[in-house]
């Protein structure tokens, strides 16, 4: 099987206090790249990897930052690693990015914690 390149982006949630300290954080993480935030929370970064594990690898260690509520893969492509270098990479890369941005514009910020439901209530009986 020849090398793969896997490219993917993802939406990271914070408190709008922290994005400048969680954009500094991942400046130092590479192969992440920060392609956006708003000051709602929402940082748009884009992860590069051989493998869909380390993909998933560079998503646990964004998880486990102090300001980070939750990160949102978004979309991911594989491409041979023989383009990578190429315009294809280059295009994928760029639809990574504005599917993402599309995506952080219309999603909510989420937390931690699962969402509270209230109870189901049995329904009356006839």
């Amino acid at each position: 099987m020849p090398p793969e390149i896997h490219i993917a982006s993802a939406i990271i949630y914070t408190l709008p206090s922290h994005v400048d300290a969680v954009a500094t954080l991942l400046a130092r993480m590479p192969p992440i790249q920060l392609h956006g935030r708003s000051s709602a929370g929402k940082l748009v970064v884009t992860l590069e990897g051989g493998t869909s594990g380390e993909i998933l690898d560079q998503v646990g260690a964004i998880q486990q930052l102090d300001q980070v509520i939750n990160v949102a893969l978004v979309f991911q492509a594989i491409e041979p690693d023989e383009e990578a270098s190429g315009e294809a990479s280059n295009e994928t890369r760029d639809k990574a990015s504005n599917e993402t941005g599309d995506q952080a514009a219309r999603t909510p910020c989420a937390s931690r914690s699962p969402p509270v439901t209230p109870a189901l209530q049995a329904a009356p009986q006839p």
